[in-house]
């Protein structure tokens, strides 16, 4: 009776008049009840006719309600092996998973269960194919994802990824690419089952299942915790295999996996070398979502080192040029970073040079690039609905980006350092593009300090005039400022201007340029750098410009002497020495010993005049030398404390003549500041005179300076006592017993001696000091020189 129940049922439903008649007076639920049967016809029956009532959308909700779902089930469990049947069952699971609206409510039913059991225990064909299609709908829903993973149905799909039917194959490629697309699922423990399964799938001769495997692995490479199990299981030479067919989808699909797997430094080399050739192919042959895709991969494999040689072999540069034409504002960016990239490999610097790679970073940085597209269907989803009004060409705002700027200016920086190809990149554009740049484009200090670094790269020679005449002092004279609050200095960015200054200050033409007020006094605000090397710096650039009368002024109005004072102060043996010549060179103009006096530069040269470093020793005390020969400097030079110094350098130096002789000259000329003469023999200068002259007995220019500043001291009657005391009687007549053996001396010493003998003899209270010292043997000596005659005779009355 249940049987022909069962074939009336069925005979009933095989009518669509039928149909809706048994569905809303219950019919449903006798099938139900009848799925309950041990009897196989009597289950097949009712099978054939819940397909049938399937087939009709508007009765979706009554077999959900009234059990027809799980009539199905029942069947499923009670007769698997039955392919008859389980064809029906399963063809009735996959037309109701395809109705959008009772995919949950069906899994809910326990249909994931029954799909299990096909799966696993039938071997027909036809029956695991339905079986397998109803998952793959079901697992469009991701809310289903769980537990369908959770009741074993993703387990069974990856066990039959091993069957022979190339049906089954793909159905199962399908199923395990919709759960790929599911987010919440991509780090579960199936893909630890999942991934070596899609990876063998993709190794099979079919287009679609290679598709669906591509995209499934991209999906799931998202998820980093993926990565390395995708990598032991071969996932790179599968990609490579599929990257072969040369199929837009599969290659678009491969490269964006390869995009997260390029940033394992292991995988990249591996990538580059088997996977290179077709990237660069699709980059250069694919639709624009394929170049956009192999963009990213080149764009991660050149930031690998070992990579960088290899790309450029394989052709890249001619695919990135390409790619960088795109009206696409990521694909320029990538292109920007692939260019930087590739500019740290110092092998192809040269070769990006010569592919004319310049233009293209500098078209790359452009707010109005010359490659922009027109707008056309193909772009359109780069456009926003008020531009889609108006079809117009569509500027690459992203070109002002930071990062865009940033990229630019590293890879210009870069291929600046090949040498010979400086004047190239200057010619392309690329020092143009670097102060636009700095100047216009970059807000960030770092780009600012890329691009300076990149200017200072190419200022060479040859470069020197051209990068001049475009604005090169304007762009460095714009870093150099301080910025303003709450952005600090950058020390690097000081660093650079100043080397592009002083490089500028060694140049006439150079020279020419910055010798302008505002320029020369930004130039000398680098010293604010706390960093010591930029301050040395700075100073050779204000000693390079002190060096040279035509910037000599301009330099001394702008502050140049202050400059020098601090770098005397560094401690810096070089820089000491440098500055110190410096101030030699503009101490013969008597505006230029002003600013020396009025920067209170004195006391510098005359501590640095004690320096234990020789030649910085030697210039300060020329330096003094020089400005005690004027009489505008000479108070200053007796003020400062300049003879305290000489008399301690007199006592310290040892064996080197040219300093010991400098400095007597320094005391000669101060000793004719009539006002100062008592507080110099205070200071202790006869001692410091007799230690010289002890060093070089009978040397024709001592005798002549000794002579004339024992004199010049000895006009000031309240040093006369205290000379006599230091013995300058003593010393005097070794210098008249010394001269009196060369007659060509006499002539100009002899005076000097006998002036000063009569003015210490004004000194009654010493006669017998004087006497005891030998100023009588002097008076003889003397006395034979006619030009002395009434000299003599003044001091012996």
């Amino acid at each position: 009776t249940r049987r022909v129940c069962a074939i009336i049922l069925h005979s009933l439903a095989l009518s669509s008049t039928c149909r809706a008649d048994m569905v809303s007076k219950g019919a449903v639920l006798v099938l139900h009840q009848l799925s309950l049967d041990e009897d196989t016809i009597t289950l097949h029956y009712i099978a054939s006719a819940i397909i049938r009532l399937a087939m009709e959308n508007q009765h979706m909700n009554r077999l959900i309600n009234d059990r027809g779902v799980i009539s199905l089930c029942n069947i499923c469990q009670r007769c698997p092996t039955i392919a008859s049947t389980t064809q029906l069952c399963a063809a009735a699971l996959q037309l109701l998973s395809q109705r959008t609206i009772g995919k949950p409510a069906i899994v809910q039913e326990g249909v994931v269960p029954a799909l299990v059991t096909l799966l696993r225990e039938s071997k027909d064909t036809t029956t695991l194919r339905h079986g397998l299609a109803a998952l793959c709908n079901l697992l469009t829903a991701e809310e289903n994802h769980l537990p369908i993973i959770n009741q074993g149905g993703v387990q069974s799909v990856i066990n039959l990824c091993e069957h022979e039917h190339c049906g089954i194959q793909e159905a199962c490629a399908l199923a395990l690419f919709n759960l790929s697309r599911g987010e919440s699922t991509r780090d579960h423990q199936i893909n630890l089952s999942a991934i070596p399964a899609i990876i063998r799938l993709s190794r099979l001769p079919m287009p679609v299942t290679q598709m669906r495997c591509a995209a499934s692995l991209c999906k799931l490479a998202v998820n980093a915790a993926n990565v390395p199990l995708m990598l032991s299981e071969g996932v790179v030479p599968a990609f490579i295999e599929m990257l072969k067919t040369e199929d837009a989808g599969i290659v678009k699909h491969c490269c964006s996996a390869l995009c997260n797997l390029a940033h394992q430094g292991s995988s990249c080399v591996m990538i580059a070398e088997g996977a290179g050739p077709y990237i660069i192919n699709g980059a250069q042959t694919g639709d624009v979502t394929t170049q956009q895709a192999c963009c990213a991969v080149l764009s991660i494999i050149s930031s690998h080192e070992q990579c960088r040689r290899q790309l450029c072999d394989m052709g890249a540069l001619p695919a990135l040029i390409q790619l960088a034409k795109m009206n696409d504002m990521k694909t320029r960016l990538r292109c920007a970073v692939a260019f930087a990239n590739l500019s740290y490999e110092s092998t192809v610097q040269g070769l990006m040079v010569d592919h004319d790679v310049v233009p293209v970073i500098a078209d790359l940085s452009s707010p109005s690039p010359s490659y922009a597209e027109p707008w056309t269907a193909a772009n359109e989803q780069n456009y926003t609905a008020e531009e889609e009004k108006d079809p117009a060409p569509k500027d690459h705002d992203s070109s002002y980006s930071e990062e865009n700027q940033l990229y630019c200016a590293k890879a210009l920086c870069n291929l600046g350092c090949h040498i010979g190809s400086e004047k190239r990149i200057v010619e392309q554009g690329g020092a143009y593009t670097l102060m636009m740049i700095c100047m216009l484009r970059a807000g960030n200090q770092f780009t600012k300090q890329v691009c300076a670094k990149a200017l200072l790269n190419l200022l060479t020679p040859e470069n020197l005039e051209k990068l001049v005449n475009e604005d090169l002092v304007q762009a460095a004279s714009a870093l150099s400022k301080k910025p303003l609050p709450p952005k600090n200095d950058d020390e690097k960015l000081l660093r650079v201007c100043a080397e592009i200054f002083c490089l500028l200050s060694a140049d006439e033409y150079g020279r020419s340029k910055l010798i302008k007020r505002a320029t020369l006094m930004n130039i000398f605000n680098l010293t604010r750098s706390t960093d010591r090397i930029t301050q040395s710096i700075c100073g050779k650039t204000a000693c390079n410009l002190l060096s040279f009368k035509d910037s000599q002024a301009a330099a001394v109005d702008a502050g140049a002497v202050s400059v020098l004072k601090q770098m005397c102060t560094l401690g810096d043996p070089a820089s000491e020495r440098e500055c110190s010549d410096a101030f030699f060179l503009i101490s013969g103009e008597e505006s230029y010993r002003r600013e020396i006096r009025n920067s209170q530069v004195l006391p510098v040269l005359i501590l640095l005049a004690r320096s234990k470093n020789r030649d910085t020793r030697w210039s300060c005390n020329r330096i003094l030398c020089n400005l005690a020969l004027y009489e505008s400097s000479r108070k200053a030079l007796l003020e400062t404390g300049t003879i305290p110094a000489m008399v301690a350098l007199a006592h310290e130096t040892e064996g080197d003549d040219d300093i010991v002789e400098i400095c007597l000259y320094t005391v000669a000329y101060l000793s004719l500041e009539s006002n100062y003469q008592t507080k110099m023999v205070e200071d202790g200068v006869v001692g410091a005179i007799k230690k010289i002259w002890k060093g070089k007995p009978g040397n024709a220019e001592i005798l002549k300076l000794v002579s004339l500043t024992l004199r010049s001291l000895s006009e000031s009657p309240s040093a006369r006592a205290q000379m006599i005391a230091d013995g300058s009687m003593e010393l005097l007549a070794e210098v008249v017993l010394a001269t009196s053996s060369d007659s060509a001396l006499q002539e100009s010493i002899f005076p000097h001696c006998a002036t000063t003998v009569y003015n210490l003899a004004c000194c009654r209270d010493s006669e017998e000091v004087l006497v005891e010292q030998g100023a009588l043997t002097a008076l003889r000596t003397l006395g034979q020189a006619l030009v002395c005659s009434s000299l003599v005779a003044s001091p012996l009355y």
